[in-house]
Formats: C-alpha cells, structure tokens, sequence
C-alpha cells in the first residue's frame, strides 16, 4: 500500500488542504472514501450522509482495531481485511 493512501486513510496528512475541491453532498461510504483521497477524512466526513459517515466511521474502527499493525504489509493488510473487516467493506463498497 502506498504511504499517501496510508496517510489519507488514518487522516494523517496527504489530503489534509482546509478546503475540499471533491464534488458532491450526502456522499455515500464508498464516495467518502473517494475523496478522502483529494480532501482531509473530516472534510469528507462533513459532506457525508448519515448512512454513509455511519458506515465509513464502521469500516475505519474495523480497520484500526484489527489491521492497524500490518497496515504497511499491503499482504498481510489485505489478508487482514478479509479476515476481519469483509462485511464493513463490502457493506460500504456495496460488493
């Protein structure tokens, strides 16, 4: 996994400008999860519908919780994700 994505996913730079050019409200997860790649994770938090921000907020706890420590092993993250996170990411990527 590269280190920028890394970053945009723990909301720990790389997308962190104060103002946020991704289009769009009531952004569904996987939407948010989209811009989280142009924008900081709050700015696509606050344009975020309910449903979306629930289910996003699910994912990412499910993802720090278990697959934090692998998280720069993209095989291991992967594995990781299927492992313990398949149904928040399914649920937010609608798969």
């Amino acid at each position: 996994m590269c280190q920028t994505e890394y970053n945009v996913c723990f909301d720990l730079g790389g997308g962190g400008e104060t103002t946020c050019s991704y289009e769009g409200t009531d952004l569904s997860c996987s939407e948010i999860n989209e811009c989280t790649f142009f924008c900081s994770q709050q700015k696509c938090m606050e344009k975020g519908s309910v449903e979306g921000q629930s289910q996003f907020n699910g994912m990412l706890q499910c993802l720090i919780d278990n697959c934090f420590d692998v998280a720069g092993d993209q095989e291991a993250f992967e594995e990781c994700v299927n492992t313990n996170c398949s149904t928040e990411t399914q649920t937010c990527f609608q798969l």
